[in-house]
């Protein structure tokens, strides 16, 4: 903003309120966390060595924090509540679930725009796919086939 002189201006300054998240990463090998991002809040960051992370100047409410291997299609999603002035932990397992890998195809060839769920065994909720609407292969990571 340029104020010419002898002139006054007024400026409004809202601050956002932010929290902190912070977090670790389980299930992944030692290149996998290289190529590993962490979005939850302004910008990304990459795990340490140890899978540990911390994202600072979140906004406060819910906040989903996705952490995704790049190159590698893996990725994984926490739901965490972010207060002002305070941190949130969070834990992501890489190491549990089951890949679901496949083609689906009716008499015409690979069916498009196909989204597919997958239910744990025991009723566990659905679990969308994380690459959806692409014809050919189909992948559920972190669900449960029946």
């Amino acid at each position: 903003m340029k104020v010419e002189a002898g002139r006054t201006a007024t400026v409004e300054v809202t601050l956002e309120r932010t929290g902190t998240v912070v977090g670790t990463m389980h299930g992944l090998s030692a290149s996998e966390l290289e190529a590993c991002d962490i979005v939850g809040g302004p910008g990304a960051v990459q795990p340490a060595a140890d899978g540990g992370f911390r994202i600072e100047g979140v906004r406060e409410g819910a906040v989903q924090v996705i952490a995704a291997v790049r190159g590698g299609g893996r990725q994984r999603s926490v739901a965490v509540e972010v207060k002002a002035g305070e941190t949130a932990t969070v834990e992501i397992d890489f190491g549990r679930g089951v890949t679901i890998d496949g083609t689906v195809t009716r008499s015409a060839g690979p069916v498009a725009m196909l989204v597919v769920n997958a239910a744990a065994a025991g009723g566990g909720a659905p679990q969308p796919p994380t690459r959806p609407g692409r014809s050919g292969s189909r992948r559920c990571r972190g669900a449960t086939s029946r």
